[in-house]
Parts: structure tokens; sequence; C-alpha cells
């Protein structure tokens, strides 16, 4: 049952001659033919919702999923099962008969599903189809959809592709959806956050006065918007939207631009990048009225980055490029993004490893947000040689809270939000991490004032 499909499959044949005892030998091959079932795409039909092709929060839509069968063989009696990993999604159909499957055959199975009222815009679900059929053909595939609007839109108005890269790829390492465009849309009143890219000499674009009205009025709407332009904030002309994030460009600059480090006291204070970006003649920038200055080049010493925040909208606006941080050590783009999206009030789930499912459950830390102390409790389902640490948001190792073997069962371990010198750490964002062989599930908790 379990042969692969296409396997060639060798026989010797062996003749002896009873008389003299002379043996003959000869071989042939047979090739093996079998099913492979494969999940190739979803669609999501919610016609008797909203009618916009996507799952928001509190809507039940049916989850069509595309099936093939890419093997050489039949699968007969083929049922499909889907489950999730998230508590804002319910599946609603256990699971579906999609009959016989031939080779090279696509069907589809249709899954009522029900995203809660409660659902956080833009949340990734991660979700498992399991198929069957007879004589043991069987596999699985995992997919992701997003409930909700994305919560991000990337302006790429200096129309580069590698910004755009850079940015996408921390944000989907943070679990976070975002749009991308290359002009202004007439409305971003649907986005939490706005990323505009102006760009760097020779290839930047200069803000229009339509597009600064946009912005300005994203802004007074509460919302948020990080800007970079090697040029924007000493050379170009300013729109209605520059005094609103409290920067004043005092040079042009020159070709000084070596290594930017984040500020004392501030939410970016302990990186430090070698810069490799496009273009090293930026403008020098500083943080007027209540803004505050994030990062700055060493030597010579001069701002790249500030933010400003009131009680209506957020800003971030830079004239380095975030693509040009080149990630060494615990320095890490990922990093830095993860304490944008914190500043922006924008929640995130830092990924890039594996979560363990067979061994590992009902994994969970409580109370989170914590102030003194936070309780970490998982289910361990058989014996298992298990480490737990505590890591700050750029990777460094604060602590480790065990590191050996465990009996099966409930376990429970307690992080006073000290490091391994029994200091007290700051607030902040960090992860607890819980490895079990070369699986490891990690997750978020914050440690407030």
């Amino acid at each position: 049952d379990s042969v692969p499909d296409n396997y060639e499959i060798e026989f010797t044949v062996t003749a002896t001659d009873l008389a003299d005892s002379t043996v003959w030998q000869s071989g042939f091959s047979l090739t093996a033919h079998a099913p492979v079932l494969e999940y190739t795409g979803f669609t999501i039909d919610d016609s008797n919702g909203n009618n916009n092709n996507k799952l928001d929060p509190g809507e039940t839509a049916n989850l069509v999923l595309d099936l093939t069968n890419s093997g050489s063989s039949g699968a007969f009696n083929v049922i499909a099962g889907l489950t999730t990993n998230i508590e804002y999604l319910s599946v609603l159909t256990d699971q579906v008969s999609v009959g016989d499957l031939m080779a090279g055959d696509t069907t589809q199975a249709v899954f009522q599903v029900q995203a809660e009222g409660d659902t956080p815009e833009g949340t990734f679900a991660g979700l498992t189809v399991n198929m069957a059929a007879d004589r043991n053909v069987a596999d699985s595939a995992a997919f992701q959809l997003i409930i909700g609007q994305k919560q991000i839109i990337i302006l790429n108005l200096c129309r580069e592709e590698d910004p755009v890269d850079s940015l996408i790829m921390c944000l989907n390492t943070l679990q976070i959806a975002a749009d991308e465009t290359d002009y202004m849309p007439d409305s971003i009143t649907g986005y939490r956050a706005v990323f505009v890219l102006l760009g760097y000499f020779p290839d930047n674009h200069q803000l229009t006065e339509r597009e600064g009205q946009i912005l300005a009025a994203f802004l007074n709407g509460g919302g948020r918007v990080y800007m970079e332009g090697g040029d924007a904030w000493a050379n170009d002309p300013q729109t209605d939207v520059y005094e609103m994030f409290h920067i004043q460009g005092t040079d042009d600059g020159t070709d000084d631009l070596s290594v930017i480090v984040g500020e004392e006291n501030d939410f970016l204070k302990d990186y430090t990048f070698t810069y490799g970006g496009i273009n090293n003649y930026i403008d020098h920038i500083e943080a007027s009225e209540d803004a505050v200055l994030l990062m700055s080049n060493q030597d010579p010493y001069y701002g790249v980055m500030v933010s400003y925040e009131n009680d209506t909208y957020k800003t971030i606006g830079s004239s380095c490029q975030f693509a040009g941080f080149i990630d060494e050590g615990g320095n890490r783009k990922d990093g830095v993004m993860a304490e944008i999206l914190s500043f922006f009030d924008i929640g995130y789930t830092w990924t890039g490893i594996t979560g363990q499912k067979e061994q590992i459950t009902d994994l969970t830390a409580y109370p989170n947000p914590f102030n003194k102390n936070i309780t970490i409790d998982f289910n361990l389902n058989h014996n298992a040689d298990v480490t737990l640490d505590v890591f700050d948001l750029t990777g460094r190792k604060i602590v480790t809270l065990v590191k050996g073997n465990l009996n099966a069962g409930r376990h429970q371990f307690v992080w006073n939000a000290q490091n391994r010198n029994g200091q007290k750490v700051p607030p902040g964002v960090y992860f607890y991490s819980l490895r079990n062989g070369s699986k490891i599930t990690s997750r978020k908790i914050i440690l407030t004032r």
C-alpha cells in the first residue's frame, strides 16, 4: 500500500539445470503506479455574507479547497478533513467525501468556516487539510488565510522592488499581511498603517500636494505612517503632511553614512547596523518639539530616524533605507519591524519556527501582558527532553527556565522578569521558546511597567 508512484521494482529470475547445475540469471523491472493526493489552493465563497471574496470577522463562508491526484493511479473513496490552530476560526464542516479521483483529475472540497466577531483585522489563520483514500493512501498540507482587512499598505512611490521585498519579508515573518501599490490611492482609510517609500537619488519620488493631503487626512483620522526617503526631509518641497512628522531636516548630506545605531532610552536602543543601502548621501534630520530621535549615524553623528505620537496619530520618518540595514547576529530587520509595529499598535506573531503539535499541546502563558510574574503552562504527551528559554526582540537569550527530561503530563514554569543574573529586565516585548528535539514553539509575551 505504501509504494511510491512510478517506483521501479527490480526482479531477478534464476534458472538451474538439474543435470549439470548450470545457472542462468535474468532480470526485469516493473513500474509501480500509485495515487498522489495534493492540495493546490483555495477560494472563499462568501456570497451569503458581504460577497467580497474574503473572510471577515463575524462572517460565515465556504472555504473551497482545490484537490488533485497527481499520481498515475486512481484514488478511491477520497475523504478530506480540515483543522485550524487558531481560536478565532471555527471549522463547521468535519469532513467532506469527494468520491473517486482518477489520475490527473482535480476536484473541490467545500468546508463551512466561521470567524469570530472579535477577530483582529488581518489575522493569519493556519489550517491543515488531511486527505485519505482506500488502501492507506493519505497526505496533508498546511496553508494560511487572512481574516479581515489587511492592516498595512505599502506605497512604493519610488517604484523600486528591493525596498518593498525587504519590508514584505519582515512582515511575513511577523505574520502581518500587507497590500502593495506603486501609486497613491484616493482613499487609504481602511488600513491601520501606511508605509511610504519615496526612494533615494537618482530614483527618488517627490511627494505631491495631492499625496501629502491624502496622508495628512489619514493621520488626522487616527492612522499610522512610516515614511522613508533620502531627500525627503531637507531637500524636497514640503507638503501638508511633513509638519505632522515633527522632523527638521538640517543638511542635504554627504557620502558619510556608515553605521546606524539606536538612540539610548528608546525602543530601538539595542540595535546597531552596518548600512548597505542604495545611496549613502541622505538627509541629516533632527527631532523637533515632542518628537523622539530613534536612530542616528555613528560617525559623524546625525539623526536618521524620528518618531512622533499624539492622542490621534503616530509617525516614523526616516532618511535611511530600511532595506539597507545589514542583518548581523542579534541585530536584525525583523526585530526593528516588530518594534515599529508595536509602536503603531499592530499585533504580530513571531515566526520562522515550527510548532510542535504531536508532542507539546495546550501551550499558554498567563497573565499576558504581565508586570511581575508570568506562568508558562503546557502539556507533554510523552516523556521528552525539553528546553524553555526567554528571548528579547533581538533574539538575545534572557534566561533558561528549564532544560532537561520531563515526564508526560502538565507542567508550569514561572518567569519573574529577571535575566540569568537575577537582574530585572526592562518592560517590552519578549518571546518564550519551547524546544523539543528539532521542533520549536515560540510565543510573544509583554512585560508592562
